[in-house]
């Protein structure tokens, strides 16, 4: 038991709230992170099977307010041509591993994983990309759909896949919020058909809606003050 929705709020409860208000503000300032850093911080206070239904609404709701406002900025062809049918195809695998069970490896995998990536890019300066790198950008592309269907964190994938494209910071943010706005759809389709989502974790979803729009507001203040080279390095970072 972790409380019921219309008793005191719990002090394990205030400390996700102020989870989700820096998620929100990383992800509208650079374009993703929302699950990733609520996963990472919340994971100390709820087990990942509980933290999940509580996160993944909030975090489309978010996604598709950042989609509606800047929604000139997607990159369309972009989007529909490649972004969405290659992540799609790995969630698609995500799916069907879920019967499975998660392998106690995946998360800690996922870890070192983001940590190379970043490594990578930074050395790069998120810019040139070397030879053959279409085909690691596809296959990121398909790991990012797969780890957002099992973990509901595959951003750093998908952003380390978009990089070479080249997008300004206002594309890519826009191209991304698209892209999660999509996955999250599906993902909030799937916790509700198995129960995981329900009125009581929706209730307190609900409640983490005002954190997330301090986090948002915060998070497009930052935004509107990055240059390309110091958002480069803070999507990596």
């Amino acid at each position: 038991g972790y409380g019921g929705a219309g008793g005191p709020i719990e002090p394990w409860f205030l400390a996700l709230g102020a989870v989700v208000g820096v998620a929100m503000a990383v992800q509208t300032a650079v374009g993703f992170g929302a699950i990733l850093v609520s996963v990472t911080f919340g994971a100390y206070l709820l087990p990942l099977d509980a933290l999940l239904p509580l996160i993944v609404p909030v975090s489309l709701l978010q996604s598709s307010t950042i989609l509606a406002r800047h929604r000139a900025a997607v990159r369309r062809r972009l989007l529909f041509v490649c972004v969405l049918p290659l992540v799609g195809a790995g969630v698609a695998v995500s799916l069907a591993l879920v019967g499975t069970g998660q392998a106690p490896w995946l998360r800690p995998a996922l870890g070192v994983l983001v940590l190379g990536l970043a490594a990578l890019s930074l050395a790069e300066d998120g810019r040139d990309a070397p030879p053959g790198s279409s085909w690691a950008s596809a296959a990121a592309l398909v790991a990012g759909g797969v780890v957002q269907g099992l973990l509901a964190t595959g951003g750093p994938l998908v952003v380390w896949g978009l990089a070479r494209e080249r997008l300004d910071r206002h594309a890519l943010r826009a191209t991304l919020a698209a892209v999660w706005s999509a996955m999250n759809v599906l993902l909030v389709g799937a916790m509700i058909a198995d129960g995981r989502i329900d009125g009581a974790s929706a209730a307190r979803s609900a409640m983490l809606v005002v954190p997330a729009a301090v986090g948002l507001v915060l998070g497009e203040a930052v935004h509107g003050r990055l240059d390309e080279a110091t958002f480069r390095r803070a999507v990596w970072g």
